[in-house]
């Protein structure tokens, strides 16, 4: 039969000697039975019927290169003639693979030519470290499976490497580093790198490490790995892995230095570019070299075209303040500084500069500029701050001296706002009406005057009442009707029909001040106006109270001027006001527990709003309203024998018992034999405050102290506010008159009276 060709793996390596005919039928061709040996692939030899076997070792010169085996069926001899053919086939096949062989290397030698060329290219055109590498894994693919790459720059004395995509992780140096380093280049299975190795994360299978030195010190490994499990690296590998070593290392090394030039850059310029100073520095010709974010905005005030070149050029441009320190920082070459006023956008802006000028061929000057205009518009207010302190000091002095004439005219006024109350009610009064009813008006109009005076110098509690809105809109409509006329201003008055079951509860006098404040500065808006108009409107609402609202159809303000407007002394209308119409209605409304608002815009007229907390009368109150009065017993404190004198005419004319006493130690000797349901005691008496009839009112009888009423001029006093806030005390303020004691009177519970 046809003999067949099969290549058992490693026949001639297990023979055994019992299986071998003939060693040399002819020299060069061993013949043995496949029956006989052990092991290999004589399984498959018996399965296929071949038995008798020759094997030829092929040779190139005296370098073994293969085996060339023949099998036949049978055990059957081959004869001299066939070992002859034998032979002569495998001295042509030693000659082929030889030939295949040398081809295979020089094509290997041609690739790893290609490699290096590839390697060498890329290290020439990429700046970047991490793109070197990048660049190299694809030529490297040729030769290694599954490359990866990294190049990791040694620092022997602290015995550490940092990855040249981590440079600011720095690891130890493992036995395998230490080894490359000594021995130029190793190569090894995954296994055995130290635990935590970044190879494990990148699935390599083995890899290798080649030293790089500069000047004889190794300064960086290259490590080329595979990440096909099982696979070595040749010796051809390694060589090819030093050369690359050769290209990469100064490559890397370069690269590592540009980046670290680049990354300090970069840092500066952050830094720069972080201030909030604004940076420049220009050449020597006053071309800019560079500007952070702040400087560029200073040059485009400047030279926003930078074709600037000559100082003569750069002067006009300049405020008048920074053309000095230019010219001595150009020409003179001496460091300036100072402070310059700019126009940004229609705004004003400060700023402190520094001129430096530098020797250096490239770089001229050095101009650094700090915007300052928060402290310069903070000195400003400071200033305008110091000013309304000593305005406001001189106020403070007023309100004392405005406190002591207070009370000092309200002692008398009340005497005569009582006798004059007194004559009226009387027969005789009957004849000198009219003369009696012009003091009465005369005496509360006295009144009102000191009364004002005290709250705007000392904002305080004051006595309220309820308020006829009709009647107070009717009052400014009549101090005003002949202005509107005059000026031509259309004006709507608009109520609600809900106000009437609403009471609106405060001093009327403020209120009505108030409104007028607003009036008139709603005139004022619409000055300039051709169709001038106002809108005047009460109305309650179910969530805020009592609403009232001044409108006009005027420019308007901007969100800054509106939030400034109840700033004392702060005015739009220069020569025209004082600044404080607005600063005044603000604490009157806050002093009635409200709050005023204002709702502006340019070109859309303004609004005022003023909320006031609606009023519900006290049990008290509305007793007293539905109760018939009784017969009370009132104990009047004071030193002035002129308003002792008016309070017995007073209280007696409505029908109740009143006792007198000028000082504390007759008042609570009074209090120890008589309970009295009101007690009038004056704030300042002779030698003493009503601060000590409150004392022995409360060692004698506390029950009494719900009774007390204060009566003082100076209602704003401290002493006053503290003594009332302290007890619970109701005011009155002089002067007072029969009405007002006729309302305290009202207010005693009738289980109380006689």
């Amino acid at each position: 039969s046809r003999p067949e060709i099969v290549r058992p793996a490693g026949a001639l390596t297990s023979f055994q000697d019992a299986a071998i005919d003939q060693m040399f039928d002819i020299e060069g061709v061993v013949q043995y039975r496949s029956d006989r040996v052990a092991g290999g692939a004589t399984g498959a030899l018996l399965d296929a019927g071949i038995i008798r076997m020759a094997a030829v070792v092929l040779r190139h010169g005296s370098e073994p290169v293969g085996e060339f085996t023949l099998g036949r069926a049978g055990n059957v001899k081959y004869p001299p003639d066939e070992c002859e053919f034998l032979l002569t086939v495998g001295s042509l096949l030693s000659q082929a693979i030889a030939n295949q062989r040398r081809i295979e290397r020089f094509e290997e030698e041609a690739e790893e030519q290609r490699t290096i060329a590839a390697v060498a290219a890329a290290a020439s055109r990429e700046s970047e470290s991490t793109a070197i590498l990048d660049a190299c894994l694809e030529p490297l693919s040729r030769v290694v499976p599954g490359p990866r790459v990294s190049y990791a720059f040694l620092d022997l004395e602290a015995e550490s490497y940092w990855l040249s995509y981590a440079p600011d992780v720095r690891l130890p140096m493992g036995a395998l580093g230490r080894e490359a380093i000594a021995r130029g280049q190793t190569c090894h299975t995954v296994d055995v790198l130290e635990p935590g190795h970044p190879a494990f994360a990148a699935g390599v299978q083995s890899i290798s490490l080649t030293t790089h030195h500069a000047g004889g010190v190794p300064v960086g490994l290259l490590s080329i790995s595979s990440k096909q499990e099982g696979h070595i690296f040749s010796e051809r590998d390694l060589h090819l892995f030093r050369e690359l070593a050769k290209i990469l290392g100064p490559s890397m090394e370069m690269a590592r230095a540009n980046e670290a030039a680049r990354r300090r850059a970069e840092i500066y310029n952050l830094i720069l570019n972080s201030l909030s100073e604004a940076v420049v520095l220009l050449d020597p010709r006053l071309k800019t070299v560079f500007a952070n974010a702040g400087g560029e905005r200073l040059i485009n005030l400047v030279d926003p075209d930078r074709r600037m070149q000559t100082v003569d050029e750069h002067l006009p441009a300049l405020t008048a303040a920074l053309r000095d320190g230019f010219r001595a920082a150009v020409i003179d070459r001496k460091r300036s500084r100072g402070q310059t006023r700019v126009e940004v956008d229609g705004k004003t802006e400060w700023h402190d500069y520094e001129l430096v000028p530098l020797e250096d061929p490239e770089l001229g000057l050095l101009l650094v500029a700090s915007d300052v205009t928060a402290e310069v518009k903070r000195e400003e207010e400071q200033a305008k701050i110091r000013d309304q302190m000593a305005q406001t000091s001189r106020l403070a002095a007023l309100g004392e001296l405005i406190g002591g004439v207070a009370h000092e005219l309200n002692n008398p006024l009340t005497a005569i706002l009582g006798f004059a109350q007194v004559m009226a009610r009387s027969e005789a009064g009957e004849q000198r009406s009219e003369e009696i009813s012009i003091i009465l008006k005369e005496s509360l109009r006295a009144r009102n005057i000191v009364r004002d005076l005290l709250f705007i110098s000392r904002p305080g509690p004051v006595e309220q009442a309820r308020i006829r809105v009709g009647e107070l809109i009717a009052h400014v409509e009549r101090l005003r009707r002949s202005a509107w006329a005059r000026k031509q201003i259309e004006v709507t008055i608009s109520v609600s029909p809900d106000l009437a079951r609403t009471q609106l509860w405060g001093n009327e006098n403020q209120i009505t001040q108030v409104l007028l404040n607003l009036v008139t500065n709603a005139e004022h808006a619409v000055a300039d106006v051709l169709e001038k108009r106002i809108g005047i409107d009460f109305s309650v609402s179910a969530v805020d109270g009592i609403v009232m609202d001044v409108s006009d159809n005027g420019h308007g303000m901007d969100d800054a001027t509106a939030g400034r407007v109840f700033e004392p002394f702060f005015t739009t209308k220069q020569g025209q006001g004082t600044g404080l119409g607005l600063s005044m209605s603000y604490s009157i409304v806050a002093a009635h527990h409200g709050r005023i608002e204002v709702t502006s815009a340019p070109a859309r007229g303004t609004r005022f709003r003023v909320i006031l907390p609606p009023h519900t009368p006290s049990p008290a109150e509305a007793s007293s309203a539905a109760d018939e009065p009784r017969r009370a017993r009132v104990l009047v404190i004071d030193d002035e024998p002129s308003l002792r004198r008016v309070c017995q005419r007073l209280i007696a004319s409505m029908g109740h018992d009143c006792v007198v006493a000028e000082s504390s130690a007759t008042a609570l000797a009074l209090a120890a034999e008589t309970e009295f349901d009101l007690i009038l005691c004056d704030y300042r008496l002779y030698a003493e405050t009503a601060d000590d009839v409150i004392q022995g009112l409360r060692d004698l009888n506390p029950a009494l102290l719900p009774r007390v009423v204060i009566a003082t001029g100076a209602t704003t006093d401290p002493g006053v506010v503290a003594l009332i806030a302290t007890h619970q005390l109701r005011l009155l303020a002089k002067p007072y008159g029969y009405d007002d004691i006729a309302a305290l009177i009202a207010l005693i519970p009738n289980s109380s009276a006689v």
